[in-house]
């Protein structure tokens, strides 16, 4: 920006020679013929002077103060220029990179089209600058490259076009493609508030089929909602021009401002329609609570209406906000929570109507009890409500439907009902509806006229349990297959004398069991096992009282990739077996007997070793992995374990919690391809638009964020669920890559690993993330990304805590292997693309200026000059744990997620 101010006045001027050194400046006397210098001066030079001295001071002038400190000692112009371009014009192929890179991450997000297009040509000015040229055409593509969906159309539209598009031509079409978007949300959100509207349709065969036999059609009435009269409305819908395609209310309504406690001004302009086509101002809008006798649910968005009569509430609102789903038959509703199944509120039908009941509220309960009410009986008895169905009320009389929303009105108020005309609904007709209705005359082209309907999602209130687990013992003692399995269960107690009867006392702390249900399935989602437990009811206990500490022995995730790796690498197969009821204590000393021996790293994994014999077994509770080099050993191994545990051989190694292994030529293909599709079934994601990388490149959200949930619960649930997923998936992505995991193949036995770490990456308390990955042979076995407990002072410092872990995550692992009985022919190499942290790993000169992180040098140093570690350089690009501490552009993340051996099931499998 500054060169292009100040080179254009200096060209004005014929001035820009002088600072190019094409006007070198001539001596200070006057030379005789013979070259000589002599005593009089040079009137040449004076003029050069005075040129250089007014360009030193214009050129110094408009410097800032950070620029003037470069050219302090200059001399001339010209040094002043030089100094100048050689700092802030130099090209270098990493500031070019860096540019570049700089352009093709710039998306628009929710800001402006013009504010968005300024960043690119800013960015597209500074490439120019160093002299590289980027066209019109290639603009175009970063451009729409950055858009964001909305803009798919014109998207589509730019990318067919023939000719050029010039850069600003295409500022003025991306500004009207905004307006156009902008005013479409508007009328969107209008008529998103339209409550209480019904459509024309001359005639609508699923109001008028009222499932008796007979066309008993009420009116003038069709669509979705039914017709009504309260408070003056008129009943019918919108005139035959202004037809409504069946748009329910989406926020809840109330007359009485008190129902909102968390309230603030509605500065919005628009207004809610109703039936009569007249249309309610908007005072407030705010946030509330409506308690029962069992649950407290959670209002949204409640619109303060001062002229409406009654409280509305908007069930697609409520089941968003609450995490529930309604249940409707003729007599009663039921609400329930969709993550645990469990009713959170039951109520009755009353004259056609809803209720709830609730306490802590009087306006909602006093005036109309949150009336809900359900849709037409034409359709399913029993099913979830999905749309809003706020006051709408089918086969309730004029009189009934004033008695209950008002509750108990005076006389004076019923004898002005009496008075109010009631439309007499015409005669049954005898004749079927016509097969081929006479269609609207209005020229909007619907989805009904084009033959085109939305899937109808039918639910049921009962529940298989043979295809579910039951919530308790009263419901699975019914089912046999269900008695089968605690019968099962409580043999295996009773064989492994689990417990000993003796008389209670009132000194001790009677703890309570309980039984747990687990369906085990296989790939496909079939039913493969019932299974029972028995289990200790742990918070009767007490800390301290009860019990001193507590341990449940499972293998870690980078133990069971290590068996599999080296299964892959020697082409051994992999058995699994499953135990009813064997505790940890009694098998581990079986398998001693056995000649097993417990690893010292992972307390979960026996190796067996007799000569050239080897077998290695896994055991995480009651689910085993066995493999090795002799399979009629294991063979017999396995027969010796079911002698004295009620084992169950399940052949070939194919589902292992949550984890799918297809078998390939070289190796086998691990994923967890089910288990993420139960998990986003589970929690309504199933359909949710999938992203090409797992984080955003917009900046993060902090915690002081104002926005917050209400409830994290299912959150946290959501979080917890998807870090299982991550034992595969090292990309940690999933809408849309449900299919990948990680292809184990041969390879050498070496340990390498990548450390990496996103310096001050965290904007709430600005600690680093570490990332770590190792690698045996060619496939990865552990990956971390990890937020650093303290906050570093350099990015040195950052990068070396990272090495640090990564260092003992190595020795953790050759801790591993030396249990295995494999040792490495080399030291393990761990990759950094920090040269300073290198330098305090290899170099005891830099101790001195790392007693902030002495811990760390010293564990570091002591493992290289061991030998234990050797640590080498790696460029930035060629980072694969760059990939765990922090956002990546899409190319760079799934280049990395190519190193990392994620890969799709894509892949011609193996059978058996």
């Amino acid at each position: 920006m500054w060169k292009f101010q100040i080179t254009g006045i200096l060209d004005a001027y014929s001035l820009l020679d002088h600072l190019e050194d094409s006007m070198p400046c001539p001596p200070k006397f006057v030379l005789d013929e013979t070259g000589c210098i002599t005593s009089e001066a040079n009137p040449l030079f004076l003029q050069w002077k005075i040129r250089d001295k007014a360009l030193f001071s214009l050129i110094s002038s408009t410097l800032s103060p950070s620029a003037i400190s470069l050219v302090m000692g200059q001399t001339s112009a010209s040094g002043i220029w030089r100094v100048i371009k050689n700092r802030y014009t130099s090209i270098s192929r990493s500031s070019v990179v860096n540019l570049k890179r700089e352009l093709n991450n710039i998306k628009k997000g929710n800001e402006s089209v013009t504010s968005f297009l300024q960043k690119i040509k800013e960015s597209r000015d500074k490439l120019t600058s160093v002299g590289i040229h980027i066209d019109d055409e290639e603009i175009l593509h970063i451009v729409l490259q950055g858009l964001p969906s909305d803009f798919h159309s014109f998207t589509s539209a730019m990318l067919t076009k023939n000719e050029p598009v010039l850069f600003e031509e295409l500022h003025i079409l991306m500004k009207t493609e905004e307006d156009l978007l902008k005013s479409s949300m508007d009328n969107t959100k209008e008529i998103s508030h339209m409550a209480m509207a019904a459509t024309t349709n001359s005639q609508s065969s699923w109001v008028g089929n009222r499932g008796r036999g007979t066309n008993r059609g009420r009116g003038n009435r069709g669509g979705r909602f039914q017709s009504y009269n309260r408070g003056g409305f008129n009943q019918g819908g919108f005139p035959q021009g202004n037809s409504n395609n069946g748009n329910g209310a989406t926020d809840h309504f109330t007359p009485d401002l008190n129902t909102i406690p968390d309230n603030h001004a509605y500065t919005d302009s628009q207004l809610v329609s109703v039936g009569n086509g007249q249309q309610l101002p908007i005072s407030n809008i705010g946030n509330g609570q409506l308690r029962t006798s069992s649950s407290l649910f959670h209002l949204r968005k409640i619109l303060h209406i001062p002229s409406m009569k009654y409280n509305l509430l908007s069930v697609n609102r409520f089941c968003q906000d609450n995490a529930c789903s309604f249940h409707f038959d003729a007599h009663r509703f039921q609400i329930t929570d969709l993550l645990t199944a469990k009713p959170l509120y039951t109520g009755f039908s009353k004259d056609g109507i809803y209720p709830i009941h609730g306490f802590s509220l009087p306006s909602w309960n006093s005036r109309i009890s949150a009336l809900l009410s359900r849709s037409d009986s034409s359709s399913p008895s029993s099913h979830t409500s999905k749309a809003c169905l706020s006051s709408v009320c089918t086969n309730v009389s004029q009189a009934a439907l004033w008695h209950t929303r008002l509750g108990h009105p005076q006389p004076r108020v019923l004898q002005q009902l009496s008075t109010l005309p009631v439309p007499t609904p015409p005669p049954p007709q005898t004749s079927l509806a016509p097969v081929n209705p006479n269609p609207s005359s209005h020229p909007m082209q619907t989805r009904s006229k084009s033959g085109i309907s939305k899937k109808k999602i039918l639910t049921t209130t009962t529940i298989n349990y043979l295809d579910t687990e039951p919530p308790n013992y009263t419901i699975a003692s019914k089912i046999p297959e269900w008695q089968q399995a605690m019968a099962s269960e409580f043999e295996a107690l009773q064989r492994q004398h689990t417990w000993s009867l003796i008389p209670s006392s009132s000194t001790q702390n009677v703890v309570g069991c309980q039984w747990i249900y687990k369906i085990k399935r296989n790939t496909n989602g079939s039913v493969s096992r019932y299974k029972a437990r028995l289990v200790a009811k742990g918070f009767h206990q007490q800390a301290g009282v009860d019990y001193a500490e507590t341990f449940s022995p499972v293998v870690k995730p980078p133990t069971v990739r290590i068996v599999l790796s080296l299964a892959a690498h020697n082409h051994w197969s992999l058995r699994q077996l499953d135990a009813p009821r064997a505790w940890f204590e009694r098998f581990t000393s079986h398998l001693l007997t056995l000649g097993f021996i417990a690893s010292v790293a992972d307390t979960s994994l026996f190796i067996l070793r007799q000569g050239s014999l080897t077998v290695y077994l896994l055991l995480y509770v009651d689910d085993i992995i066995i493999t090795g080099n002799d399979s009629s050993v294991i063979t017999s191994i396995i027969s010796q374990l079911s002698t004295a545990f009620e084992l169950k051989d399940l052949g070939l190694l194919r589902y292992f919690l949550g984890l799918q292994i297809d078998y390939t030529k070289s190796g086998f293909f691990v994923h967890q391809h089910k288990y993420l599709i139960d998990l986003l079934t589970k929690f309504h994601m199933i359909d949710s638009k999938a992203a090409p990388t797992p984080i955003v490149l917009t900046p993060p959200f902090t915690s002081s964020a104002d926005d917050v949930l209400s409830d994290p619960t299912p959150y946290r649930i959501l979080v917890g669920a998807l870090q299982y997923a991550t034992f595969t998936r090292t990309d940690i992505t999933f809408a849309g890559t449900l299919d990948k995991g990680i292809l184990f193949q041969p390879g050498p036995l070496t340990l390498t690993a990548f450390t990496d770490a996103d310096w001050a990456g965290d904007p709430s308390d600005r600690r680093s993330t570490s990332g770590i990955t190792v690698f045996l042979g060619h496939n990865p076995i552990t990956w971390v990304s990890k937020k650093q407990n303290t906050v570093s002072r350099s990015s040195t410092e950052a990068e070396y805590r990272s090495l640090a872990a990564g260092a003992a995550e190595l020795a953790w692992l050759r801790q591993v292997l030396c249990d295995l009985g494999l040792y490495l022919a080399s030291a393990p190499v761990i990759w950094c693309d920090n040269t300073s942290a290198l330098a305090l790993a290899s170099n005891p000169v830099f101790h001195g200026r790392t007693k902030h992180i002495e811990v760390d040098y010293h564990f570091v140093r002591e493992k290289v000059v061991r030998g234990d570690i050797s640590v080498q350089f790696i460029s930035t690009d060629d980072q694969i744990a760059d990939i765990f501490t922090k956002a990546l552009p899409s190319p760079r993340f799934h280049r990395l997620s190519s190193k990392l051996l994620v890969c799709s099931t894509d892949h011609l499998f193996e059978g058996g």
